[in-house]
């Protein structure tokens, strides 16, 4: 009972949020009715107009707070009071549009960079691996030892992959691929496309499925059952303007008839060529566009040393420990050796595929987002000194307003309302500013880094962006608003000797954040100045997209 009497009510007070002028008028004309009678019956009892009216007005009580106590019945109290506090800091900011311009364009600038960095670190890092359970995910690489020295390799015999998914009981699939540079022929039209062969458990031990169409079939690995292809999403929509009948039809791939049986979903991503094998080719940059079955010819089932051309990832069954995985690929690696020859011995290697993936870019994209962050402390220090500054001058205003009644709670959440505003405004344009960022740091970054393709402002970005803008806003308005609460009233009042301690006390605190600043943009120099050496060394020049 008492839970549907608590529904009730907060639904009537939703609902009185939408008739909030129509609910506030009639409240307005009740007072007023009942006063009125109130008035008339002093009258009729021999009182003069006037001081029956005043009489009324005596035994009615304060009517604002009578306004306000009926007023609560239906209303939410918080949510009157921020508005009304919102309202407030609005009008304050506009008498002050100096420091408001400063202000926003402070917190702008910090939230824009923090924005645009942590885009790249949402889409590289956060989002670099779109798959089912991608900490179970390795790349399964081949290493030839020769007496103490061992060499290791990317790529990977595909017969001695088949031996591991025979005889490997750590792992619940592995796949492989083969890079594959064709030229596809659609009508009278031609493009020169990149792509994989992949074998039939590429897709499941991903966890991904087609948006169209099927993915492929164990049968469909053996050399015999023709070619067939998944499309990417992008090439579906570039070279054959997103044909949602294009499931069964053929294509010439180099001058092979090959049928599209199926095409992925637009949020699929896979690693580019080049991060599959180690290679300083430059074509093996381009991203996947499409896959082929694997068709392995009876050459490419012998397990043994050499011919060493495909990729390989596996998924090790939960639970079970890297090295005991890696342990049982060795064990296979060493038979496998010795059969073929006794000069050379096979080894195994599991590199996680975040890893492969992200690669040494991950460490010098936190150290951006870090360089991001000091230059947000700065910001917040910086305009902390401007709130500070601006407080002294309304201490006068604010002992009044606390010798008036208001309690300390209510100074407080009014500078915290202010807080508000800057945080919404600086955010805004930081937001607006951002996604010019975004598409800058992506055209001019540097081709190596991975999923350039999938930074972007998105929703994640936005309420990382919200929370830094909320933090920061507050931060700059509550800190020195409890400086200024701390002072006692009477010595706010007197003048003379507030203006000399406040003054006082006024130069400390700007001194402090002075030396704070100073302190804090020595280190971000210093930061900017070792990640630009290491990014230049390591990197080069940066490629126009």
């Amino acid at each position: 009972m008492k839970i549907t009497e608590s529904l009730t009510d907060l639904w009537l007070r939703i609902k009185s949020l939408a008739l909030r002028r129509k609910l506030h008028h009639d409240l307005e004309d009740e007072l007023d009715f009942h006063l009125a009678m109130r008035r008339q019956k002093f009258e009729r009892a021999g009182m003069p107009p006037s001081e029956a009216a005043a009489a009324a007005r005596r035994r009615f009580g304060n009517p604002t707070l009578r306004h306000e106590n009926l007023r609560s019945l239906w209303t939410f109290a918080w949510l009157d009071s921020l508005a009304r506090d919102l309202r407030y800091a609005c009008r304050s900011m506009a008498r002050a549009p100096l420091f408001m311009v400063v202000a926003v364009a402070t917190l702008a600038f910090g939230i824009g960079a923090n924005t645009a960095i942590f885009s790249i670190v949402n889409g590289i890092l956060l989002r670099a691996m779109p798959y089912d359970k991608p900490a179970d995910l390795y790349f399964i690489r081949e290493g030839l030892q020769h007496g103490a020295e061992r060499h290791i390799f990317s790529a990977v015999n595909s017969g001695n992959v088949l031996e591991w998914t025979r005889r490997a009981r750590s792992f619940q699939s592995i796949a492989m691929m083969m890079p594959s540079n064709d030229t596809i022929v659609m009508g009278s039209g031609s493009a020169n496309v990149h792509g994989l062969r992949a074998s039939a458990s590429l897709f499941p031990l991903l966890g991904i499925h087609p948006r169209i169409g099927r993915s492929f079939t164990p049968e469909e690995d053996q050399m015999g059952h023709g070619l067939e292809i998944l499309l990417t999403d992008a090439l579906w929509r570039e070279r054959f303007a997103a044909n949602p009948e294009i499931v069964g039809r053929r294509v010439s791939l180099n001058g092979f008839p090959t049928t599209v049986v199926g095409v992925l979903p637009p949020s699929f991503y896979f690693p580019k060529q080049d991060q599959i094998y180690d290679t300083s080719t430059s074509h093996w940059s381009s991203p996947v566009e499409y896959f082929l079955n694997l068709n392995l010819g009876a050459w490419e089932r012998k397990p043994g040393v050499g011919n060493a051309n495909f990729a390989a990832i596996g998924r090790v069954l939960p639970g079970v420990p890297r090295q005991q995985a890696l342990a049982e690929l060795e064990t296979i690696e060493a038979a496998i050796g010795r059969q073929e020859t006794d000069e050379y011995s096979l080894h195994a290697e599991l590199v996680p595929l975040r890893a492969a993936i992200v690669g040494p870019a991950e460490s010098r994209i936190w150290t951006l987002m870090a360089g991001a962050g000091l230059v947000l402390i700065i910001v917040c220090v910086n305009l902390a000194g401007l709130m500070i500054g601006r407080n002294a001058a309304r201490s006068r205003e604010v002992a009044i307003r606390l010798a008036l009644g208001a309690g300390r709670w209510t100074v407080l959440r009014q500078f915290a309302a202010e807080g508000l505003v800057l945080a919404a405004a600086g955010g805004a344009i930081g937001v607006a500013g951002a996604f010019l960022g975004v598409r800058f740091l992506v055209r001019y970054a540097p081709i190596s880094l991975p999923r350039l393709e999938s930074v972007t402002v998105d929703g994640r970005v936005l309420a990382f962006s919200a929370a830094v803008a909320l933090a920061a806003g507050l931060l700059c308005s509550v800190l020195p608003a409890l400086r200024a609460k701390d002072r006692g009233i009477e010595e706010t009042l007197r003048s003379t000797a507030a203006s000399l301690t406040s003054s006082r006390r006024t130069a400390f605190v700007h001194r402090l954040l002075a030396s704070s600043e100073i302190a804090l943009c020595t280190v971000l120099l210093i930061c900017a100045l070792l990640l630009g050496q290491s990014l230049s060394r390591v990197w080069g020049p940066p490629h126009k997209r």
